[in-house]
């Protein structure tokens, strides 16, 4: 087979996968509704995985820091075999379900917490294990699977299941499997970050200015909500302490910084709530 064949027979059953990810959205609803009530208590999203899918949720835990400013305690993700497992497969650190409810024990899982298997194969025992011990604790817990009937559901208060099919490498749970997972995650964090209040319309507004890429973007989402130019939108963010959603209050509503961030702590955070306040 030559290469061009080879990549549009890949790609062809790539198109697959958002069909059968919008077949599920209305079970990835409850997720995404669990996962918000969870975080507003103080709980956590906690993803377990391993292999592939425990890689997928370390990456999607680890995003949530720079995209919205969450606390690296918020979205966490454990893999079999620990971290190292990452850039090291130990794929047979997947077949022991007492190292998967010990992990939910040594991070303390409680019920405000929300633990999301990611198991393609439906069945791993370290994924099983950490979700039968996490609802030992309390905690709501949910899966994402890639089969019909998975073992894992009588560990689950939700199940997301993406019939994705066979992969063009058999049994690849990298392809496919992998990229439907990615999409669900995606869509859950997300979707909870939003409801969340962590985002303006389509605008990251608890990002950290951690980095000169980052300041910048932060001056011009200052720029876009306010209307004013850069050197004003620079001002205010300096004056603000790089606090976005208080250069903006400050910006449109002139007053000190202590009581901007006043009014954004009666709105727990949510800047549209905090601009509603001044409304006519």
């Amino acid at each position: 087979m030559d290469t061009v064949k080879l990549l549009h027979i890949i790609n062809k059953e790539d198109k697959i996968v958002p069909e059968v990810v919008e077949k599920s959205i209305p079970e990835i609803i409850g997720i995404v509704e669990e996962a918000t009530k969870q975080i507003s208590k103080g709980g956590r999203m906690i993803y377990v995985g391993a292999g592939t899918a425990g890689r997928l949720g370390v990456l999607d835990a680890a995003e949530c820091v720079p995209t919205f400013g969450a606390s690296p305690e918020t979205v966490i993700a454990v893999i079999a075999g620990g971290y190292n497992s990452i850039s090291h497969p130990t794929e047979g650190a997947e077949d022991s379900f007492s190292s998967g409810e010990a992990e939910m024990d040594r991070i303390a899982v409680g019920r405000d917490d929300i633990v999301i298997g990611i198991v393609a194969s439906g069945r791993a025992p370290y994924v099983m294990g950490a979700l039968k011990r996490a609802g030992e604790l309390k905690a709501v817990t949910a899966a994402i699977v890639n089969v019909s009937n998975p073992a894992v559901r009588k560990y689950c208060d939700h199940l997301v299941t993406l019939l994705v099919g066979p992969e063009v490498i058999a049994g690849s749970s990298r392809m496919k499997a992998g990229t439907s997972e990615k999409l669900v995650l995606n869509m859950i964090s997300t979707a909870v970050f939003v409801k969340l209040g962590k985002v303006y319309d389509n605008l990251m507004i608890d990002i950290r200015p951690v980095n000169e890429k980052l300041k910048e973007r932060m001056v011009n989402i200052v720029r876009k909500i306010t209307d004013v130019n850069r050197d004003s939108a620079l001002s205010a963010l300096i004056e603000a302490d790089w606090n976005i959603k208080a250069a903006i209050i400050m910006v449109l509503n002139p007053m000190s910084l202590e009581n901007a961030k006043n009014i954004l702590a009666l709105c727990n955070g949510n800047l549209r709530c905090a601009l509603s306040k001044f409304k006519k």
